[in-house]
């Protein structure tokens, strides 16, 4: 009698054959035939161990053919830009300061003028 039948896992095959042990192991069961279904257990819980590991390992058997080959992107590696001479920095910072500074001037003459008519006026 195979007393794993239909136990596809390790953790399925335990949990069987813990139950099966503590109902016929010769210590806990009185029944004179324990001692033989107790060997009969071991035996049938060791060969279902290792038909659980043939199909583990047939599953994981692959042949060449089942393997996808994927082109490898092959890239360079980022050259870092070259940095600008220090001279094209500092004209860079002139020309922002020089846009600010006329913006800020035109503000000003525009408040100026704003408050010399209210001046004029008032």
């Amino acid at each position: 009698m195979d007393y794993f039948a239909g136990i596809t896992t390790q953790r399925g095959a335990h949990r069987r054959y813990r139950t099966l042990a503590l109902k016929w192991h010769p210590d806990r069961c009185s029944d004179e035939r324990a001692g033989s279904i107790m060997a009969a257990v071991n035996h049938d819980y060791k060969e279902c161990l290792k038909r659980i590991e043939a199909a583990n390992d047939s599953r994981l058997e692959v042949s060449e053919t089942q393997i996808e080959r994927v082109p490898v992107k092959r890239t360079r590696p980022k050259r870092p830009r070259p940095r600008e001479k220090p001279e094209a920095d500092i004209d860079r910072i002139l020309d922002k300061g020089k846009a600010l500074l006329t913006d800020i001037c035109a503000v000003a003459i525009e408040r100026g003028i704003t408050w010399l008519k209210a001046g004029i006026k008032g």
